[in-house]
């Protein structure tokens, strides 16, 4: 057989096909740069190399997606700011210790990760403030740290140690002005405080861990290794992946060839964490695969089988809502009696369900090892890619480097860096340990073509539903209120692509001005192309389906990009559709998203669709052998493979496969050299004949460089399924489906198509349009054969089809009975519900189910919800007629009397008939009581009342004030003028007169005042009382009121006196005679009286005479005292006058005289 020689350019294409992704021989791979090339260890070479770095800078300077978005996440983490700081450098630090507890270990955790960011940013942005920010938390533990303590202190040095080595390795290999005594310092530090710790895998505290534990110890080893360029621990730590006695060995951690984790049966986060150290020490040692050979296999090890891998897939599978397998296997440490105990810490006999869905930030690492870095076809990790897909920006976690969109983002195969521009692979499973492998030789001449969006416009709800704003300059992605949500529609008008497909389609689009509160943006396909820029409107948009692609926040006045490629290779498919129209809604509620349009001023700023296509494409069937280098190649114009005979000419003369169709291939450099398996000679071309032959040990010019091509050209089959493009949601069809499959060929008839339902398993002869009613995930393999026995290329339709709604809700309500609080509703949804809604009312707003929900009046919650196809169930609702929050009626009350009065009051209460507790009190302060009968009030005060219906609801409190009891009686004064008696013995001597008067008080109404004289008849007091003259008297006096209160009877006495007595004085002698000088006795008699008080006293007063005393003592008498004798001096020519004095008791007084006559001679004497 002769094989066409092509021309020499394309030699360099070839190899990248002929280095199949199982990367199964060194010299075809490339090698990340090195910092030294005298170095023993690649540097930087654990997690990221050289490469890596500088491809993270290129893709953010470039602003590439998903990097620039993962870069955006990456700053605004607060670990990552320049202002973290942590509290203290402690020089002991805690993880899980009895008596210290965690002192320190947040100190020391987030400053490894800080750390470790800083470094990262400073390599990308170059910013000497970041180097300087890390170098100072680096040196801040070296200089400080001494020891790490506690139950979990091997997992600290482990998980905290990897990272501050990435960090320094960084720092050290970047010129960022890291001292060479703080880097011995820093790595003293590793040495004597992490390593020592480290070193001793899972055996920890007289045990063996779980598998997480020594499967991070093999990180830090191994970057430790790296680090001090000490192959012996580097490779013992190799050796401990493969080999090691412990759990978080390759081979003890993934249990058997299902995947199954040693921890599956504890819960998923330490599942992951697990598998995240294994495939962080797999990336090292592919990072090391050329210094240090022995790592180079961790990854697919052992023997290729890719051990690792499965228990990836399998976690990842299992974590995505799929069945898995699942089989109790004790680990190291522990019993299968242990697993049946139900302790936390190991595992049990089922699968657990602890932590399922919650995805760790390791997938898209994983991803980029296995496609991006080895090659191997991404059919291998359907699982991976599912869980990227559907979390394409994953949480930032402590213990992993995260942000795998920018870290872990390769783009390209590992050959690019040797070989130039990488090759698209696709593997289909034969069966029998052979493999076709399709190669696409991508080249860089490839032809670029560029669309402005025909028509472009915002849309806006609420009031401005009718407008129209295709005219303006920016179309807007906002969620608000009605008013204020905005969505775009954009539309590309292909009629001038003369092609039928493409090979890449991105869509371009500047972000004019971007808000605050920003969250993600969705770009979803639109079948209705009939819409038009200046007539569309939010009452007459078209309806979307299948989402595109999800973007974060934008920079502002930045451009972002999404690829459209399936989509419009599916509208050009269908009937020479050449139109694309497309939706942009924001998800989050807050600001919008401002973005040009076509009447943008700026043309680079228009909405652009950019398409690619290669100009070469060639296309060569390789079957590998599954050992290493052997591959045959089988001709597709007689299927026969490539023989080497005796001679060494090769000949397509075999239908079955041996040594002599088996060949190896390598790259000198600048091409392909193939060398037969038969006899170990390289094949060449004889120049003279043309044929190729297997009969020279070396290779010296061109003609033992090869680049092929098929024969001939084989049928080319077209797959069309009934619906153009999903119908449902993320990419499902929510409707039966056919699939046709339609083949042509250019050069010879068409003989058949198969198509196989099981990955190649088993294929079947297409005999018409194949249907799918039943709900799956469709993978179609088909190949179509001609006449001449050339068979195309299988090719690959895969779909998802959910036809089945979501079971309805149901719901459940903590209370039934009628009652005056909440109501909590619990809505049940199926298993199958990606999105869970409710609402409250007929016109409530759909609302994401979260928890239950809390009714505060009688209403009906409706329930729906939609499968990740995009079903919708049946609406539910549940009716809460229950809630009671009327309160009773207030209750009346009423009293019996109004007027004063000095009795009880009585109050009567009337409360409403939905009164169950009746209740009043007496008094603010009052205990509550249960209402039986009226309420007697004994004195004055506030009456409270107050109804409780059956479900608790209260009454306004109600109230009446008794203020009509009277119980004090007036008090009532006499005054007597004058006030005090102006005689003796408590006698009056004048009139009295007597007033009366009410002491000022409270009291019941009107106030009479009534008196008595000596117990006479009562006469009411008008204000005067006629006054009292002589006499003894009692007088009496009281008052009372209106209510009734009588006062106690006053009296008051007195006496008027204001007679003067009567005095009668008779003398035995009213003359004497002889005037005789001689004393003579002289006798009164004296009569007094008085009628009222009485005689008090009658007292001789004075004698006088009406000569002078004539010096013998004339007169003798006891003056002031009742004496009725007395002697005169008879002495001539006298008048002697008697005076005595009555008084009574009252102090009147009489004054009386009488007179003795001494005559000068007897003349006069009769």
């Amino acid at each position: 057989m002769r094989i066409n020689r092509l021309r020499k350019k394309l030699v360099s294409k070839l190899i990248l096909g002929l280095v199949l992704p199982l990367a199964l021989f060194a010299g075809a791979v490339g090698q990340p740069q090195s910092a030294a090339a005298d170095a023993s260890f690649v540097h930087p070479g654990m997690i990221f190399t050289q490469a890596d770095l500088d491809r993270m800078k290129l893709q953010v300077a470039s602003n590439q997606a998903p990097a620039i978005y993962e870069w955006n996440n990456l700053k605004a983490n607060p670990t990552a700011s320049l202002n973290y700081a942590p509290s203290n450098f402690d020089p002991i630090v805690y993880r899980n210790d009895s008596v210290n507890g965690n002192k320190g270990n947040t100190n020391l955790y987030y400053s490894a990760s800080a750390a470790l960011m800083n470094a990262i940013e400073w390599y990308i942005s170059g910013d000497q403030a970041y180097a300087d920010h890390a170098i100072q938390l680096l040196n801040g533990w070296s200089y400080n740290l001494t020891s790490i303590q506690g139950h979990d202190a091997q997992l600290a040095a482990s998980i905290y140690g990897y990272k501050l080595l990435n960090a320094a390795e960084i720092i050290r290999s970047s010129n960022a002005g890291w001292s060479s005594a703080d880097i011995s310092k820093f790595t003293e530090m590793m040495t004597n405080v992490f390593y020592p710790l480290t070193s001793t895998y899972g055996q920890v505290n007289g045990g063996w861990a779980n598998g997480n534990w020594d499967a991070v110890d093999t990180v830090f080893n191994l970057s430790f290794g790296v680090w001090t360029e000490n192959k012996e621990i580097y490779n013992q730590a190799v050796d401990y992946y493969k080999n090691g006695a412990g759990n978080g060995t390759v081979m003890h951690y993934i249990l058997n060839d299902d995947g199954e984790v040693q921890e599956s049966g504890r819960d998923q986060g330490h599942t992951q964490g697990g598998l995240a150290g294994l495939a962080e020490a797999a990336q090292i040692g592919w990072n090391q695969r050329v210094a240090v050979p022995s790592g180079g296999d961790m990854y697919s090890y052992p023997n290729n089988t890719y051990r690792l891998l499965k228990g990836i897939e399998y976690t990842a599978k299992y974590n995505l809502g799929y069945d898995v397998s699942y089989t109790p296997i004790p680990g190291v440490g522990y019993t299968l009696d242990d697993m049946a105990k139900g302790y936390s810490w190991i595992p049990g006999l089922a699968i657990s369900p602890i932590g399922r869905g919650n995805f760790s930030p390791i997938y898209q690492q994983v991803y980029n090892l296995y496609v991006n870095n080895t090659g191997l076809p991404e059919s291998m990790l359907p699982y991976t890619k599912q869980v990227i897909a559907r979390q394409p920006f994953q949480a930032f976690a402590l213990d992993f480097p995260s942000y795998g969109g920018l870290l872990f983002n390769s783009q390209d195969t590992p050959h690019s860096d040797q070989w130039g521009k990488s090759e698209t692979i696709t593997m289909t499973n034969r069966g029998a340990g052979k493999s076709i492998v399709v190669i696409n030789d991508q080249s860089p001449a490839s032809v670029e073509q560029q669309f402005i969006s025909a028509a472009d416009a915002s849309v806006r709800g609420g009031t401005s539903a009718k407008i129209n704003y295709g005219a303006d300059a920016t179309m807007t992605s906002k969620l608000s209120t009605a008013d204020f949500t905005r969505e775009a529609y954009l539309k590309f008008d292909l009629s001038g692509y003369a092609g039928t497909k493409v090979d890449s389609a991105t869509v371009r689009l500047y972000a004019a001005s971007v808000g605050a509160n920003v969250g993600n943006t969705e770009a979803d396909y639109v079948a209705d192309d009939s819409w038009t820029e200046s007539g569309v409107t939010w009452n007459t948009k078209p309806t979307s389906s299948a989402i595109l692609a999800t973007w974060p926040k934008p920079k502002a006045a930045g451009f972002i990009q999404f690829d459209v490629t399936n989509q419009l290779n599916a509208e050009l498919a269908q009937s020479g559709d050449k139109k694309l129209s497309i939706r942009m809604q924001s998800l989050l509620s807050g600001d919008g998203v401002d973005y040009s349009t076509k009447e943008a001023t700026t043309a680079g700023n228009r909405p652009t669709l950019i398409l690619k296509n290669e100009a070469m494409s060639y296309r060569y069937a390789i079957e590998y052998l599954g050992t290493s280098n052997l591959y045959a190649y089988r001709s597709l114009a007689n299927n026969k493979y490539l023989t080497v005979m005796s001679d060494g000419t090769l000949l397509a003369n075999s239908n079955t496969i041996g040594t002599e169709q088996t060949f190896a291939y390598t790259n000198n450099g600048s091409g392909n050299v193939m060398k037969s398996m038969l006899n170990g000679k390289y094949v060449t071309v004889d120049s003279a004949t043309g044929l190729l032959k297997a009969n020279v040990d070396n290779v010296t010019n061109d003609y033992g460089r090869f680049d092929y091509q098929t024969p001939i050209d084989s049928p080319v089959t077209t797959a069309t399924i009934s619906i153009m493009a999903p119908d449902g949601q993320d990419g499902w069809y929510v409707h039966p489906v056919t699939l046709a499959l339609s083949a042509s060929a250019s050069a010879l008839q068409v003989k058949n198509t198969v198509y196989s339902l099981d990955e190649g398993q088993t294929w079947q002869t297409y005999a018409g349009p194949i249907a799918f009613d039943q709900d799956g995930q469709y993978s179609v393999w088909y190949e179509s054969r001609d006449s001449g026995g050339g068979v195309e290329f299988a090719r690959n339709v895969s779909f998802k089809l959910d036809a089945t709604a979501p079971a309805d809700a149901t719901f459940a309500a903590d209370m039934t009975a009628p009652t005056n609080h909440d109501v909590t509703v619990t809505i049940s949804y199926p298993a199958d519900a990606a999105v869970k809604e409710y609402k409250v009312g007929e016109s409530g707003t759909w609302t994401a189910y979260g928890a239950p929900v809390v009714v505060s009046a009688n209403d009906t919650v409706y329930a729906r919800s939609k499968d990740a196809a995009g079903n919708i169930s049946n609406e539910t609702n549940y009716i809460v007629s229950n809630i009671d929050h009327i309160a009773p009626a207030d209750a009346k009350l009423a009293v019996d009397t109004t007027a004063p009065t000095n009795q009880g009051v009585t109050v009567t209460i009337s409360y409403p008939v939905d009164a169950a507790v009746k209740e009043y009190k007496v008094g603010e302060s009052g205990a509550w009581t249960a209402y039986t009968a009226s309420v007697i009030v004994s004195d004055n005060d506030t009456v409270y009342a107050r109804g409780t219906d059956a479900v608790g609801n209260e009454s306004n409190i109600t109230s009446m004030t008794v203020s009509n009891i009277y119980k004090i009686a007036p008090v009532t004064a006499a005054t007597l003028s004058p006030a005090a008696p102006n005689g003796n013995n408590s006698w009056y001597t004048t009139d009295v007169s007597v007033s009366l008067s009410v002491t000022a008080n409270v009291y019941g109404g009107a106030v009479t005042t009534e008196y008595q004289v000596n117990d006479g008849a009562w006469t009411t007091y008008t204000g005067s009382i006629p006054a009292f003259s002589e006499g003894m008297y009692k007088f009496g006096y009281r008052s009372k009121d209106q209510a009734g209160n009588v006062e106690q009877l006053k009296t008051v006495e007195f006496k008027v006196d204001k007679t003067a007595p009567a005095l009668n004085v008779q003398l035995d002698k009213t003359s004497i005679w002889p005037a005789d000088h001689k004393m003579i006795a002289v006798n009164a008699t004296v009569n007094p009286s008085d009628a009222i008080s009485g005689v008090e006293s009658v007292v001789l007063t004075s004698i006088t005479s009406n000569q002078p005393d004539s010096g013998k003592g004339d007169i003798q008498a006891s003056f002031g005292t009742a004496a009725t004798s007395f002697s005169l001096r008879a002495e001539k020519d006298r008048i002697y006058t008697i005076t005595y004095t009555a008084t009574d008791k009252a102090g009147n007084k009489t004054v009386t005289t009488a007179t003795v006559t001494v005559p000068h001679d007897q003349s006069g004497i009769r």
